[in-house]
């Protein structure tokens, strides 16, 4: 009886965790602006660390870990960081954008606009283009060699059921993507087809008794 209650709880919470986090987010937007949680880290090429919170993106020294920089250009939560290959800090936020940091002067050099929700994961193809993953359950890609224009987007996607929580590059080059829907994907690094969908994850299963 307590397994088909619970059961019960998750479902229903699962028909509607999409909306909630969505209402949750508006509606708490500015209570959050002095709460000082990280959602991100990365380390830069010279060894200093960057990490992302709440419309901030700070940097730290290696050696002594005292802040040297305080970046501000979100308007929301900064949700992932990757580093390109040029060294330049690519971040992603719940403010929908993508941008692109100077890695010296660490200014703001290039926005990105294209996903409909929050961007929540980003990695860097050994090809040195960008793939990003959103609450709008899409993948983007975005050319690196269109960076003094657009930072044109050359694919978008589609393929989960729920939002893109994270990316991988695999060694073969291949992108792996992880979702709320439960799924792990790879996708061709050339054709960015869906190799393969991986099953396993089961949250229902966290309820079943031992």
């Amino acid at each position: 009886m307590r397994e088909i209650k619970l059961k019960k709880i998750w479902g229903k919470w699962k028909k509607n965790k999409e909306n909630f986090r969505r209402d949750y987010q508006q509606t708490f937007a500015g209570d959050f602006h002095d709460f000082g949680y990280v959602n991100s880290l990365e380390i830069l090429q010279n060894g200093n660390i960057v990490s992302g919170s709440y419309e901030t993106i700070k940097t730290w020294d290696k050696d002594t870990f005292e802040c040297l920089l305080t970046i501000n250009g979100h308007h929301f939560e900064v949700n992932c960081l990757a580093i390109m290959q040029n060294g330049n800090i690519v971040s992603g936020s719940k403010d929908k954008t993508i941008k692109i940091w100077d890695k010296d002067t660490f200014e703001c050099l290039k926005t990105i606009n294209g996903h409909n929700y929050s961007v929540e994961c980003l990695a860097i193809m050994q090809n040195g283009n960008i793939v990003s993953g959103s609450y709008d359950k899409t993948i983007k890609i975005w050319d690196k060699d269109t960076f003094e224009y657009t930072f044109e987007c050359l694919k978008t996607i589609n393929g989960h059921n729920y939002s893109v929580e994270c990316l991988a590059i695999m060694q073969n080059g291949n992108i792996v993507s992880g979702s709320s829907d439960e799924t792990i994907k790879i996708w061709d690094k050339d054709t960015f087809e869906c190799l393969k969908t991986i099953n396993g994850h089961n949250s229902e299963k966290e309820f079943s008794p031992s």
